[in-house]
């Protein structure tokens, strides 16, 4: 596999790729009770975060993305059990 050469500073890729692949992986493995708690968590915190270092543009296209795209990821989403284990460790997995 070859990844084209890119500056390490965040790039309008990497703020579309973010959204859309966060959007897709809580799809994928949150049971769906805790994907709106989820999803409303990170967007708040994602837009937050693109107001001030930039990339508003590519985060909500990427969002738009992610959301309109997700249905063609596979959903296995994780067992009850397995949300309370890292949630009773002090690390729920909604943020």
């Amino acid at each position: 596999m070859h990844h084209p050469l890119t500056e390490p500073a965040r790039h309008a890729l990497y703020h579309r790729l973010a959204a859309r692949n966060r959007i897709w992986i809580a799809h994928c493995n949150l049971p769906a009770l805790l994907l709106p708690l989820y999803l409303s968590a990170w967007t708040t915190i994602t837009l937050a975060r693109a107001v001030r270092g930039g990339g508003m543009g590519q985060t909500l296209r990427g969002m738009r993305e992610g959301w309109t795209s997700r249905r063609t990821q596979r959903r296995r989403p994780m067992s009850w059990r397995t949300v309370y284990q890292p949630t009773a460790a002090g690390r729920p997995p909604i943020i």
